[in-house]
């Protein structure tokens, strides 16, 4: 059933600042999501929802959607349940202490995950209300990492969406990484370990954000250790299979989270037969004047102040210094804006490629690699020694390059 704003208890923010309506949208299955609208002054001309990285609040896209919105593009942002602001109603997630919100995301339930809830539960019932609330204009879905994964996953709304933008959501699959066999047992090991301790995923022991509720990180784990990651799942590989939409996958040089092998990793498991796809790899560093730093989620943040405390804020190369008083709406959320407005891409600015199906993982060669995998799997359960990290208790933090033990 389409969602009527009568369904909403929207209070407006006394703060022009941050000038946005709260909202609490129902999904399907009953949860009231947290979420925003930001509606341009004047006439709308598109239309635009955030899809969040792995452990990324809402919040941190606030001032990129305040900006969409001056451009005449309403835009929704919003939490995925269980994290930032979306909790149940008798919870104030406002207020909560670090405690109180590690208890609250420990009682989630067990059974909810990316696919089924966070993508085709939560995602979906924003890009409803955005498709219901705008209907006239073109609707694209900005997917940020994780987001930008999710977002292609959810078949019932695709009639409601015209395009997608993915910001460095790419294949993070172990073996993609320098130190597949270091990195697989710091995730499949150490972090398996502390999930059924903690009932929570500790993202930010990997650098990647806040923490998420065990299912959520439990998928994500179960991504990491297969090589068509967010769809080894044959039946999501399918699903991405059969998306034809325009869609444009934008990634970094300086992005130390998801480098451009995971870039093609990803890219390569849709099907390329419609023409649509392409990617534009860009290095900030080298354009003229230099753009500011746009690593992994920074690209999408308006200031170092917006990054929530948990994200890696990483420095520009040494000797590269940034052009003067250059803002992301003249370079990069530009770039975006064009995307978002017209389905086209605006300058020579990077590695522009349109992808052929001469690129794609056929579905016989991906069959294959399942089965491959699986057979790995159960050789190493049946016998393969597990890898000795050396030495006492670390942190582990995700780079492009593998997973390192940083000594606390």
């Amino acid at each position: 059933m389409p969602f009527s704003r009568s369904s909403f208890s929207p209070s407006t923010m006394a703060n022009e600042r941050r000038a946005h309506t709260d909202l609490r949208l129902p999904t399907r299955d009953g949860f009231p999501l947290a979420a925003q609208r930001f509606d341009p002054p004047g006439q709308v001309l598109a239309a635009a929802v955030i899809a969040n990285a792995t452990g990324v609040r809402a919040r941190t896209y606030h001032g990129f959607a305040r900006w969409l919105s001056l451009q005449g593009v309403a835009t929704c942002t919003f939490d995925y349940r269980y994290s930032g602001l979306s909790f149940p109603l008798h919870l104030d997630a406002e207020a909560f202490t670090d405690v109180e919100r590690h208890a609250a995301m420990a009682a989630a339930p067990r059974d909810i995950n990316l696919t089924d809830t966070w993508a085709r539960q939560d995602l979906a019932a924003v890009i409803r209300y955005a498709s219901d609330a705008w209907p006239s204009v073109p609707l694209t879905v900005v997917g940020n990492s994780m987001g930008g994964l999710l977002m292609t996953l959810i078949p019932d709304e695709w009639h409601r969406i015209t395009r997608f933008l993915n910001v460095n959501g790419g294949n993070a699959y172990y073996g993609n990484t320098a130190q597949p066999e270091a990195a697989r047992y710091s995730v499949g090991v150490v972090m398996r370990e502390r999930l059924e301790s903690d009932n929570i995923f500790k993202a930010s022991e990997l650098g990647l954000g806040h923490d998420i509720p065990y299912g959520p990180g439990l998928q994500w784990m179960e991504w990491f250790l297969h090589p068509h990651f967010s769809v080894c799942r044959k039946a999501d590989a399918d699903i991405l299979k059969r998306m034809h939409l325009p869609y444009l996958y934008v990634g970094f040089t300086d992005d130390e989270t998801v480098d451009k092998r995971m870039l093609e990793s990803q890219l390569n498991l849709f099907s390329h037969s419609d023409g649509l796809k392409s990617s534009l790899w860009i290095d900030p560093s080298a354009q003229h004047p230099p753009w500011l730093p746009c690593q992994h989620v920074t690209s999408l943040v308006s200031s170092p102040q917006s990054i929530d405390a948990n994200l890696p804020l990483r420095r520009p190369v040494a000797g590269r210094s940034c052009a003067q008083g250059q803002t992301r709406a003249e370079t990069v959320w530009a770039l975006y804006l064009c995307w978002i407005m017209r389905g086209a891409v605006a300058g020579n600015v990077g590695e522009l490629r349109c992808w052929t199906v001469a690129d794609e993982r056929g579905v016989e060669r991906m069959e294959m690699e399942r089965v491959e995998h699986e057979r790995a799997e159960q050789a190493r359960k049946a016998g393969l020694s597990r890898m000795a990290m050396g030495g006492g208790g670390g942190k582990v933090v995700w780079r492009a390059g593998g997973l390192r033990s940083a000594r606390l």
